[in-house]
């Protein structure tokens, strides 16, 4: 659901974009300018299709390459301006969709959904670790209530 309402967002948002180079300038926004093989990572993308991402996103000129200060031969991957204005904008867009649609819902409803959704998160991202240190799921031991 949250794609949907995501991509339905951003892709009124800007002509040429991909809704999914949302994602790439979220990582951004979040972790600041970074390395194409960073994002690639962070993203579960491979390297050739995030390139041709950033080189649109670079034409839109919401991103920018610049020379990586700690090695020269390297390239670091920034938002300009219009790049955070943009995607503060569909994020705005985004919220106020998630209201409308959540609008009429019983107030226990929705403290069980964020209670839910919480849940979902943090099983996420405790497998999302697991996998950085490529430990088996089993070894992920949860309970939901």
């Amino acid at each position: 659901m949250s794609r949907q309402v995501s991509g339905r967002v951003s892709g009124g948002t800007h002509v040429g974009m991909e809704p999914a180079a949302y994602g790439l300038l979220s990582v951004l926004q979040q972790e600041g300018p970074l390395r194409l093989t960073a994002i690639a990572a962070i993203l579960e993308v491979g390297k050739p299709s995030l390139s041709r991402q950033v080189t649109v996103l670079e034409h839109l000129g919401l991103v920018r390459r610049e020379t990586d200060p700690v090695d020269a031969r390297a390239q670091m991957i920034t938002l300009t301006d219009a790049g955070i204005s943009r995607l503060e904008a569909v994020q705005h867009a985004r919220t106020r969709a998630f209201h409308r649609l959540l609008a009429g819902w019983d107030i226990n409803d929705l403290t069980a959904l964020t209670d839910l959704v919480g849940q979902l998160n943090t099983i996420s991202l405790a497998k999302d670790r697991l996998a950085n240190y490529n430990l088996p799921e089993t070894a992920f031991v949860h309970r939901l209530h």
